[in-house]
């Protein structure tokens, strides 16, 4: 093997952590910003506070944004052969 191949092997392991990484960090996004609105819709339900209802707004479009780049990750890898 020589050090041409190894720096392309080692590049490519790299770059398939840092691929999963990323995406293991967007489902946690997805996952928090979900409970997170949950809980601000019903603090909101209980106080009545605009503020509470803009972050559950908010929390929902970071959610959402997370849910979309899950998908479109999962989707994209699944079918995808390299050489």
């Amino acid at each position: 093997m020589n050090q041409e191949t190894r720096d392309d092997s080692v590049k490519f392991i790299v770059r398939q952590f840092l691929h999963e990484g990323l995406s293991l960090v967007w489902l946690l996004v997805t996952i928090v910003g979900f409970i997170l609105t949950v809980f601000a819709i019903y603090s909101w339900t209980l106080k009545h506070n605009p503020r509470l209802l803009v972050i559950a707004a908010l929390m929902a479009t970071v959610s959402a944004m997370g849910l979309y780049v899950v998908l479109s990750e999962s989707g994209s890898s699944s079918g995808s052969v390299s050489d």
